[in-house]
């Protein structure tokens, strides 16, 4: 919990998303707490989350965007 403590408050400012996983629902209790307790924006997704409110949440990774083709060179 010290690394987390140092390490997700300066992740979020840079823009970046941290996903902690746990099997155990008591150990995403106390990591909620925890990140709460830090003042971060987060989101819990467990096997209680209803599948209408995980959809919207999951933001997919922009894809990059194609390189131009080279134009053919005149003969």
């Amino acid at each position: 919990m010290r690394e987390l403590r140092e390490m997700l408050p300066d992740l979020q400012a840079k823009g970046r998303r941290v996903l902690l996983f746990s099997q155990h629902t008591t150990m995403l209790d106390l990591l909620q707490y925890f990140v709460g307790h830090l003042g971060l924006s987060h989101l819990r997704l467990d096997g209680q989350t209803p599948q209408a409110d995980r959809q919207p949440n999951a933001k997919p990774k922009p894809k990059p965007k194609p390189k131009p083709k080279p134009k053919p060179k005149p003969k």
